[in-house]
C-alpha cells in the first residue's frame, strides 16, 4: 500500500470518521476480498460496497460529512458568565443541527468518489 501524502486532503479526524463507517457497515471483510485488476473496477466495487450499505451508518455517514466538508462552527460563548456550560451546550447543539441539515444536503458518493482519486486510497481501503 502506498499512499501519497502529497495530495491527502483529509483529517485524521476524517479518516478515523471514515474507518468507522466502514466498520458499522460491516464491509471491511468484504473490501479485503475485492480482487480487481483495475483500479477503475476497483473503485467502482468499491463505491457498489458503500452505495448497498449506506442505511447501516446514516449517523456516521453525516458525521464524516460535517467533518470533511467543514461544516460545524464550534460555538463561542463567553466563557466568564455563569451559566457558560448550559449555553455553550446549547449553541454546539444548535450549529450541530445546522451543519447536519447542510451535510443531508451534500453527495456522499461524489465525495467517495473524490477520495477514491487520491493515490493509495484504493489499497488503503482494501486494508481495512
Amino acid at each position: 500500500m502506498k499512499i501519497d501524502l502529497n495530495n491527502i486532503k483529509i483529517s485524521t479526524e476524517t479518516l478515523i470518521k471514515l474507518t468507522s463507517i466502514i466498520d458499522k457497515m460491516n464491509i471491511a471483510d468484504e473490501l479485503k476480498n475485492i480482487d480487481k485488476p483495475t483500479t477503475e473496477e476497483l473503485g467502482t466495487e468499491i463505491l457498489v460496497l458503500f452505495m448497498t450499505n449506506l442505511y447501516k451508518a446514516e449517523k456516521e455517514i453525516y458525521d464524516f460529512v460535517i467533518s470533511y466538508v467543514g461544516l460545524f462552527k464550534e460555538p463561542t460563548v463567553d466563557e466568564s458568565i455563569e451559566n457558560y456550560d448550559e449555553v455553550y451546550k446549547k449553541e454546539y447543539e444548535k450549529n450541530y443541527k445546522l451543519a447536519l441539515e447542510e451535510a443531508k444536503k451534500y453527495d456522499f458518493i461524489s465525495i467517495i468518489k473524490g477520495l477514491l482519486k487520491i493515490d493509495g486510497m484504493s489499497d488503503f481501503l482494501e486494508q481495512q
